[in-house]
């Protein structure tokens, strides 16, 4: 990717859409900040400790709980 300004420019597109998208997440549910810092904070121990499977189900929770938020 280094040196490539077209995927570098497609992954800052990328990063900046989720942002918005939490940026909507947590506007729409001021307490979800505090849950959302506790599920990040898990998934990555679950990742330190080499559970993979865990910390996936985890990640895929979060995010479901953040479409639902969303759609809502």
């Amino acid at each position: 990717m280094l040196g490539n300004a077209e995927i570098l420019q497609a992954m800052e597109q990328l990063q900046d859409k989720l942002f918005q998208i939490a940026v909507r997440v947590l506007r729409k549910d001021r307490t979800r900040i505090q849950v959302s810092y506790e599920d990040h904070l898990r998934i990555f121990r679950l990742l330190q400790e080499g559970h993979k499977e865990t910390a996936a189900q985890a990640m895929e929770a979060h995010l479901e709980f953040g479409k639902r938020i969303l759609i809502h």
